[in-house]
């Protein structure tokens, strides 16, 4: 367990820790001064190379000062993978999808969709037929399964790709907010799949997104 004291000297601070990404995060009330006590917000967002916790309290203490808060960090048990993919290893990669190289990637490599691809929906938003990565994989034991895709977004116009596993419905994966950097994305709902193969299709929703590799894990 890590420990971290936070001290807030205005109405808003931000503490980055060098922590797992999986992990356990418990924040407590402060109390500025003697027989008043206020609560705050806690805002986490866990990434990569570790965990952002900003703080805002409520309300004013008076008196000035620094007020030192408590956190405590705890890491989680990381989930056993059932199946790891490279993205550029699908059966399939059609067009306008295309496998381009990049040493940051865990191949080596990823497929992305070009900036001037053109989406890949229609105006009413319904998936249509343009570009997309089939990635068959097998699973030993029935189950509920989370799919995991390491991606990169550049901005919020191109954050998202259509997911569908087997003969489930084709829905939108992604469309979160971390920006600019390689990152883990998990799917909106597990999948219940029985035991041998299956097939994972990611299909263009927007243009200029990445895909690197994708793994699939047991649900909690």
């Amino acid at each position: 367990m890590t420990r971290a004291p936070l001290s807030l000297l205005a109405g808003f601070a931000v503490l980055v820790l060098a922590i797992p990404a999986l992990a356990e995060v418990t924040m407590g009330s402060f109390q500025p001064r003697e027989g008043q006590v206020h609560l705050f917000n806690g805002h986490l967002k866990s990434g990569e190379n570790g965990l952002t916790v900003s703080v805002t309290p409520f309300g004013a203490w008076g008196g000035g000062g620094t007020v030192a808060i408590g956190l405590e960090v705890s890491p989680l048990p990381v989930p056993e993978i059932t199946a790891r993919i490279e993205c550029e290893q699908a059966a399939e990669v059609r067009p306008p999808m295309v496998v381009a190289k990049d040493a940051a990637c865990s191949g080596g490599a990823y497929v992305e969709v070009p900036p001037d691809a053109g989406r890949g929906d229609d105006a009413s938003g319904k998936p249509i037929d343009h570009g997309r990565m089939v990635i068959p994989f097998h699973v030993d034991a029935g189950g509920m399964y989370d799919v995991w895709v390491r991606v990169y977004w550049p901005d919020t116009a191109a954050n998202s790709y259509f997911i569908q596993v087997d003969d489930s419905s084709i829905v939108q994966f992604g469309q979160d907010e971390t920006f600019g950097r390689w990152h883990w994305v998990k799917a909106r709902d597990a999948y219940s799949l029985a035991a041998g193969n299956h097939r994972l299709v990611l299909r263009t929703r927007e243009t200029n997104t990445r895909g690197d590799c994708v793994e699939i894990a047991p649900a909690p």
